[in-house]
This record gives structure tokens, C-alpha cells and sequence, in this order.
């Protein structure tokens, strides 16, 4: 998966990104995704590649390679011990480690990403005025940085109703709301990510249908047995005569 987001004609994206790769291999070591149990680094590198798949990366002297060192990183924040400071020296120790340099103000441009990414914290209030905060955040941010977001939601939304179609109901309407107020990222994920929730509510919507539709074949049924339970009943017993 590695080498897909790797950009070999290109060295300062080449070292960025091979240092966000390494640090987030070591970062979230030892977790996994909630539903799949697989590595959750493969998230990370998702998202990396989705930007890549849309051109980030590609284009020498555009800051995109920023962009998927920072969607390989996005999570590193909010899981894992790290601080804005820390994760400015990892990256630069890292590239160091290569015999690479990456400049400072690359570092903190990646940094201010992540950042502007990080969910706000639980003990800020309940989920409902979290999600409030974090879309008046993002909504502020700059195109980059919401292009890592909408390959961070089109990778979180690919199996949500599958795993949890209850918690999806929630997660989709909040990520309806978000995508609203983030208009300033890359068109093509936009798109994506617009037609995938939509996908994913006629999905539910389907469940829903099929829900129904059992539960009433079902009641159905039940009414069946309880006439015929009836019906076996007035023949087996005559008031007159007793039992037949």
C-alpha cells in the first residue's frame, strides 16, 4: 500500500511523505479499526491514497505532498501521544534518519493540518456540541486541509452501515452537516463523498423496507397461527356436547 502513496520523481515529497508514513506506522502501532480489527494504520494510508488518487503529490513545488503527509498523520493527535511540538520533531528527526531534510516551515504547514483536523475532545461537552465545534472549525480551514478530511470521511463511510447501521443514522447526518459547511477542497473527493452518503441513506433506507416488510410477514404469520389455534379449538370442543 506504501508504495502507491510514494512519489519517486519528486525528493522533498518523497522524504515528507516517507517520514509521515514511518511515524505513523510506529504511532499507531498495536491499534486496530473498531469494526474490522484490521491494523488501524491502513486507514491512515487510505486516506493518503485518496489523495494521491486525485493528483496530490504529484505536481512538484504545490505544497500536495504536504497534503498526504498530513492525511497519513491525520489521526496521530487525537489517538496517540503526540503534541504539535513533538510531532514537528518526529517528522524532522525522521527525515534526518533518511539523510533527508525537510524544511521547518513544511513541518509546521503539515502540522497545522493535523491540528486543524483533531476532533475536540470529549470533556469540551457531549457528542452533539463536539460536532458543532468541529464543523465551525473546519469550516474555516483552507482547501488542503479539507480535502484530507472529505478522503478521511469517503474512508470512514465505506462500511459504516454494514457494521453498525443504528450508530450510522447519527454518523451520516453528522457528516451531511459537516460536508455542507467544508466547500473548499478538492471538487472530485467533494463529489465522492457527497455520493457516497447518499448511497449509504438508500442503503439504510432499504434496511429499513426490508425491516417492515419482515416484520409485517411476520405479524402475518402470527395471526395465521392464532386463527388456525382458534379454529382447532371450536372443533375440538362442542359447549353441548363437550370434547369431540
Amino acid at each position: 500500500m506504501y508504495a502507491g502513496v510514494i512519489n519517486p520523481n519528486f525528493d522533498i515529497s518523497q522524504a515528507l511523505i516517507g517520514a509521515a508514513y514511518r511515524i505513523a506506522c510506529k504511532a499507531h502501532r498495536g491499534q486496530v479499526r473498531k469494526y474490522t480489527g484490521e491494523p488501524y494504520v491502513n486507514h491512515c494510508i487510505d486516506v493518503a491514497e485518496r489523495l494521491v488518487s486525485v493528483g496530490f503529490a504529484s505536481q512538484p513545488g504545490s505544497g500536495t505532498g504536504i497534503v498526504v503527509a498530513a492525511g497519513l498523520l491525520h489521526d496521530v493527535l487525537e489517538d496517540c501521544p503526540y503534541t504539535e511540538y513533538t510531532l514537528a520533531e518526529a517528522l524532522d528527526k525522521e527525515a534526518q534518519s533518511a539523510s533527508q531534510h525537510i524544511y521547518d516551515h513544511t513541518i509546521q504547514r503539515v502540522v497545522r493540518i493535523v491540528k486543524a483536523l483533531t476532533d475536540a475532545p470529549k470533556n469540551l461537552g457531549n457528542r452533539a456540541a463536539r460536532k458543532e465545534m468541529d464543523r465551525k472549525r473546519l469550516a474555516k480551514t483552507d482547501g488542503l486541509t479539507q480535502s484530507v478530511k472529505y478522503a478521511d470521511l469517503l474512508s470512514n463511510t465505506s462500511s459504516i452501515v454494514e457494521h453498525d447501521p443504528k450508530f450510522a443514522r447519527v454518523y451520516l447526518e453528522e457528516k451531511r452537516q459537516l460536508l455542507a459547511v467544508m466547500t473548499q477542497g478538492n471538487g472530485t473527493l467533494r463529489r465522492q463523498v457527497a455520493d457516497q452518503l447518499a448511497a449509504a441513506q438508500n442503503k439504510l433506507a432499504e434496511m429499513d423496507l426490508n425491516k417492515a416488510r419482515a416484520d409485517f410477514e411476520a405479524q402475518e404469520k402470527l395471526l395465521e397461527q392464532v386463527a388456525n389455534d382458534r379454529a382447532m379449538s371450536d372443533l375440538e370442543y362442542n359447549p353441548l356436547f363437550g370434547v369431540c
